[in-house]
């Protein structure tokens, strides 16, 4: 007969690495709904005074010098529109699969701070050991959303009886324009 081998222990670290991918897609959802609703409300609003400005006959060749400097007043809101409807516009389930499918059950995230602008994104969290930290670098750079992968910093957790190993890696983030 053979020996039956039970696991009643629970993967934790993946448990873990569960929750905080899905905490970091629902406060992504919620910054990108409330962006959302914020654009929406400004294209209401430039909708509006378009349409009150054309029923007045005030958009007719040869701009007056007062609608010349409406239009100067309003440049850093259309600006601010426009990097909106941008961030919106970038590829985040690319960059969240990217380093998901990078990650495993000996690595635990604890925050992604992607920059758009730089092409940027920090990633923190905590490894068995640094030899995890250095596959996990490997994988990450191996993905097409992400590039250079670099060790920012590390730092061995001494007081824990694991010793895990916390770290910053910056990567570049191939956003495209």
């Amino acid at each position: 007969m053979r020996r039956l081998a039970l696991d009643f222990q629970q993967n934790v670290g993946s448990r873990k690495l569960g929750m905080v991918l899905l905490l970091a897609g629902a406060a992504w959802v919620w910054s990108a709904l409330d962006s959302y609703r914020e654009v929406r409300q400004e294209v209401g609003f430039w909708q509006a005074k378009l349409a009150r400005l054309q029923h007045a006959g005030a958009l007719k060749p040869g701009l007056s010098a007062r609608n010349t400097a409406d239009a100067k007043h309003l440049q850093p809101e259309i600006r601010r529109a426009n990097e909106v409807l941008q961030q919106l516009g970038l590829p985040w389930d690319a960059l969240f699969r990217a380093v998901e499918d990078a990650t495993n059950e000996q690595v635990a995230l604890v925050g992604i701070e992607p920059n758009a602008k730089k092409r940027l994104v920090k990633i923190s969290g905590e490894a068995k050991d640094l030899a995890a930290v250095l596959g996990y670098m490997q994988r990450l750079d191996q993905q097409i959303a992400l590039s250079r992968v670099y060790l920012l910093n590390h730092q061995v957790q001494r007081e824990s009886p694991e010793k895990p190993v916390r770290f910053v890696l910056s990567a570049m983030w191939a956003v495209q324009p």
